[in-house]
C-alpha cells in the first residue's frame, strides 16, 4: 500500500470508529443513527426503484 492508500483509509475507519465509541455511550445518538441509516438505505432503495422504471 503507498502512502495515498494509507491515508485515504486512515479517514475512512477513524471517524467511524470514534462514532461507534460514543453511541456506546449516548442512547440518544444510537438512536438518531438508527433512523438516519434506515432513511437513507429506505431512500437508496426508492431511488433504485424509480429508476428501474424508466
Amino acid at each position: 500500500m503507498d502512502f495515498l492508500e494509507i491515508f485515504g483509509l486512515a479517514l475512512l475507519v477513524s471517524p467511524i470508529s470514534e462514532l461507534f465509541k460514543s453511541m456506546r455511550r449516548s442512547k440518544t445518538l444510537t438512536i438518531m443513527v438508527i433512523i438516519g441509516l434506515t432513511f437513507f438505505i429506505g431512500f437508496t432503495i426508492f431511488l433504485i426503484k424509480m429508476a428501474s422504471l424508466q
